[in-house]
């Protein structure tokens, strides 16, 4: 028995070695080699070992083609060490270096390939049976968040930015921008129960701007007791924990929103400005409901495109994006809601706002969520569109489910459009707040 298994796995190497190229270079990677890549670190022994078991790790020149753009494989390719490239049908390329994190997970594993994968440098590769792996990866998984199939359309079947960052998506490997460190610090404070409110107000007091936001919304007319506070201490107290936790995560937001390119620095710019729009109008529409917390429906508001965020930050990796502005636009449009409430997952946001960027997309939506942020997200993004369009390509309000849940009575265009005015001042004054 013992011998036949044996016999089978030389038999399995060799056929494998002669699909990649030169057999005498191939051999069975061990274990640890194979747990060295991030998608299989948190896979059983039993796993590893099956997966090690049909597994080819090769030494390749360069010059040598491992995968074609177009063409399917029944392995998946991994970069041991070495350099990569990666060419689009357009000519687009990027490299990868086995040293880096951008070798840490599968190379080109969507199929049919979305490009031509080339040796640059003497590489060691590792090929794994794709049926052995997604079989375990399934069970790894389960049946949590998963990304919906997108259709790149002709536009952008040769965008490398597009395609890396859908199978990132797929995979669950993107790598995302994490929360703003002062705002994970005063989470972390105020989940421990030995932490007051005066030490959180020192580690607030670490950011002079997000300091002089906080004092100044604790004297504003929403929060003002008896007398003005001039102390971030009595500024915490006053507002309390779960207050300050949501406004310091807002205010601190605004640091996510750069990038070292000029070019893509003025679509983040761009993009704070909308974001702080929208958050603006949930606050303040918020304030007239007695269903919704405004601090929450700040934050809900201002993480509502967050995944336009980290596509951009991305896509400094691609100098070609620069000459493409549209090639940008058009991948943010089709991945930023799911890139968006992955990044919310990642920090441990409620679920009530780790939707918003996903399901905000949609004027007929139905939730069971109450109350509903992403229906006064939507909400937001449809008086917005008001005041910059008295006649906006929006359906009818009767129609839409999430009007019923505001808790503001029956509205029409001409009671909304009253409402916007209404709220124009207050949603300034916090836009400012924010952006300031």
């Amino acid at each position: 028995m013992q011998q036949t298994s044996s016999s089978s796995s030389s038999s399995s190497l060799s056929e494998s070695s002669e699909a990649y190229g030169d057999a005498a270079s191939a051999k069975r990677p061990d274990v640890a080699t194979i747990r060295r890549f991030r998608q299989f670190q948190d896979l059983s022994d039993a796993a590893i070992r099956e997966i090690t078991a049909g597994a080819v790790m090769q030494e390749v020149p360069p010059g040598r083609v491992l995968a074609k753009l177009g063409h399917s494989d029944p392995a998946a390719l991994y970069l041991l060490d070495g350099r990569l490239c990666l060419r689009a049908g357009n000519g687009n390329q990027h490299e990868i270096e086995g040293a880096t994190g951008g070798a840490d997970y599968a190379v080109s594993y969507l199929q049919p390939h979305r490009y031509t994968v080339t040796v640059v440098s003497p590489s060691v590769v590792v090929h794994v049976a794709r049926e052995t792996l997604e079989k375990y990866l399934r069970k790894q998984n389960g049946p949590g968040y998963e990304v919906q199939e997108v259709d790149e359309g002709a536009e952008l079947r040769d965008s490398l930015l597009f395609h890396e960052l859908y199978q990132g998506c797929i995979n669950d490997n993107l790598k995302l921008p994490s929360l703003p460190d002062i705002a994970l610090k005063v989470r972390k404070a105020m989940e421990n129960k030995r932490s007051d409110l005066w030490s959180v107000a020192l580690i607030i007091e670490s950011d002079p701007a997000i300091t002089a936001k906080l004092i100044k919304v604790a004297n504003s007319a929403a929060y003002r007791g008896n007398s003005p506070v001039n102390t971030t201490s009595n500024a915490v107290v006053r507002l309390g924990a779960t207050t300050t936790l949501q406004l310091v995560t807002s205010f601190a937001m605004r640091e996510l929103f750069s990038t070292q390119s000029k070019f893509l620095q003025q679509r983040m710019e761009r993009l704070w400005k909308h974001s702080g729009e929208i958050a603006a109008t949930c606050f303040v529409i918020a304030g007239k409901t007695r269903q919704f917390d405004p601090e929450t429906a700040l934050l809900a508001g201002l993480l509502n495109d967050v995944g336009a965020i980290a596509i951009i930050t991305h896509a400094e990796n691609y100098t070609e994006i620069a000459n493409s502005a549209d090639e940008l636009e058009r991948v943010i449009d089709k991945l930023h809601a799911d890139v968006g409430s992955m990044m919310l997952r990642s920090w441990g946001l409620p679920e009530n706002i780790a939707v918003v960027p996903i399901e905000s997309e949609d004027w007929f939506r139905v939730s069971k969520d109450d109350p509903d942020y992403c229906g006064l997200v939507l909400f937001a993004k449809m008086l917005n569109r008001l005041q910059r369009d008295r006649n906006p390509d929006v359906p009818p309000l009767h129609e839409l489910p999430f009007i019923a849940s505001l808790g503001l009575g029956e509205l029409t265009i001409e009671s909304t459009l009253e409402l916007a005015d209404k709220c124009k001042d207050q949603i300034t004054k916090m836009q400012a707040l924010l952006g300031g």
